[in-house]
């Protein structure tokens, strides 16, 4: 293996200085992963994979490498066909396409700005809130539209336990801390009591076809804003285990990453919005540990790119693989959840003051709006038309999607997450019912009581609704009948109060924020 390594190394610089790209060298750029080597000219890139055998992928051989640059194009052209060019055959004299005998094979893609890729713009501060919510979108449209994978092998918790296991037969001999070696066992010893406890989920969610020809390697810096769309590329094509996964692992990848940089507020924002578009929340209680995998695949291949790197570059990877290890050990850690409800009018700031709370607090976010429409059959921002206790306003709806919120919440607290619900909770049966359910999880609770004069309710009422695009159907008739039978917030409630005037308080402030520090302790 030793020997075609050196081989392609040579055969790589041969291609940078003869020419063979159409540009001279010193326009060529080179890099290279510990599973790939990329020559990068001024319009296309040149991806050759490296002659390695990981285990978890093989292109120790020519063919096999030929087969993975075909897979690789087959497979990313689902996502960004405009970037991925084709195959092209590579000579011994460093000529592509010659027609003499091919000694290798690379993947020719259009060259983006890289300037784009989602891990440099997050390093920038350039991704907002909105940015990841348009990239949920994005996925959780791809992950719906993905073939179901039929095969038995794929996503079964035997395949799933063995790809959780090799993480750490292949880092344990590369750990020469105690420290790192206790932390890691500690987390096999966890993965191991996941593994039995999440079988029965795994098994049924197979048979319910969430198995789909997925990404595989849905991280930061396989993501780039081309042409103002987000693109997804550089899948997994090496391993049809890794690639033909449950829908969940393969976000997973991305919410962990957001994680690890540091950007809880941006991860609860992709979650949020990926669970409101798929209505997926049945997965939850296997988030933790497919972002705990991910993490332990980050952290691996930290400790793999450590073996081919100059002693120089080694402490940066280790630092690396300690963060993404403290990063599993953190969320392995059940805490205290907490379930905070919102109570106010229509207009009052309800949704986005929930969604604050969520980024602000790591928590996810139930939208009663969202989950009526769900329950109706309908697209979130679709018109019922639905007038004051008709069609889907009725007492009787209005109390299916209360039930349905609380079933939801429930399974967020069950599964370690903590959990805001926007709704109006004006009558106070309902807030019971939460409170009591909160306590039957252990949870604190609060309730995020928001309120403006009822003259500028109407008026944000009327703005949104000429706006558009919301899965809100209030109008002021709405608001005045909702103001007619709200109840007063009594006894015990007080206690657990966060009262917010939406006129003089902020959203995104920092009196927000303060204002739920002061309550809830931690606030990112």
């Amino acid at each position: 293996m030793h020997d075609q390594e050196q081989q392609q190394a040579r055969l790589t610089e041969s291609l940078i200085q003869n020419g063979a790209t159409g540009h001279p060298a010193e326009q060529i750029q080179f890099t290279e992963t510990h599973i790939s080597r990329l020559i990068i000219t001024p319009d296309i890139v040149l991806k050759l994979k490296k002659p390695v055998n990981f285990g978890f992928l093989d292109f120790s051989t020519l063919e096999k490498r030929k087969t993975c640059c075909e897979a690789e194009v087959r497979f990313n052209s689902r996502l960004s066909p405009q970037l991925y060019l084709g195959v092209v055959a590579i000579d011994a004299n460093g000529r592509l396409d010659s027609g003499a005998a091919p000694v290798e094979y690379a993947v020719k893609m259009q060259r983006f700005d890289e300037n784009g890729m989602l891990d440099r713009m997050l390093d920038a501060g350039l991704i907002s809130a909105s940015d990841i919510i348009c990239l949920a979108d994005d996925i959780g449209r791809f992950h719906a539209d993905a073939p179901v994978v039929p095969d038995s092998r794929f996503g079964a918790p035997r395949s799933v336990s063995r790809w959780f296991d090799e993480n750490f037969e292949q880092i344990g001999p590369l750990l020469q801390d105690d420290d790192l070696i206790e932390q890691l066992q500690t987390l096999q010893a966890w993965g191991s009591k996941q593994e039995l406890a999440l079988a029965p989920l795994m098994e049924a969610r197979q048979a319910d076809g969430f198995i789909r020809e997925c990404h595989g390697d849905l991280h930061p810096g396989n993501i780039v804003l081309h042409d103002e769309a987000f693109l997804l590329f550089d899948c997994i094509e090496f391993n049809d285990e890794l690639r033909c996964i449950d829908v969940i692992s393969d976000a997973a990848f991305l919410m962990m990453d957001l994680l690890h940089r540091g950007r809880t507020d941006l991860a609860y924002a992709f979650l949020d919005r990926y669970l409101q578009v798929t209505g997926d929340y049945a997965a939850l209680p296997l988030l933790r540990f497919y972002i705990a995998y991910r993490a332990l695949v980050r952290a691996k291949v930290a400790l793999l790119t450590m073996q081919q790197t100059e002693d120089d570059a080694k402490p940066a990877l280790l630092q690396n693989y300690t963060r993404y290890a403290a990063l599993a050990e953190h969320v392995s850690r059940f805490e205290t959840p907490r379930l905070i409800i919102t109570r106010g009018l229509s207009g009052s700031g309800k949704t986005t003051y929930a969604r604050a709370v969520s980024r602000l607090s790591a928590m996810i976010c139930l939208r009663s709006d969202t989950e009526r429409k769900r329950l109706a059959g309908l697209e979130e921002t679709a018109d019922s038309r639905s007038g004051v206790g008709d069609g889907i306003y009725t007492a009787e709806f209005n109390d299916r999607t209360y039930q349905r919120l609380a079933e939801l919440a429930g399974l967020c607290l069950a599964s370690g997450f903590s959990v805001v619900v926007d709704a109006t909770f004006l009558e106070k049966y309902r807030r019971d019912v939460f409170a009591e359910l909160a306590r039957n999880h252990g949870a604190d609770f609060y309730i995020l009581n928001l309120f403006a004069p009822l003259a500028e309710l109407e008026s944000r009422i009327e703005k949104r609704r000429r706006q558009g695009g919301d899965a809100s159907e209030a109008d002021v008739s709405v608001l005045r009948a909702q103001n007619d039978k709200s109840e007063p917030l009594l006894g015990d409630e007080m206690a657990r109060l966060i009262d917010v005037d939406t006129v003089q308080v902020a959203a995104g402030g920092r009196d927000f924020a303060a204002l739920l520090r002061r309550y809830i302790g931690s606030v990112s």
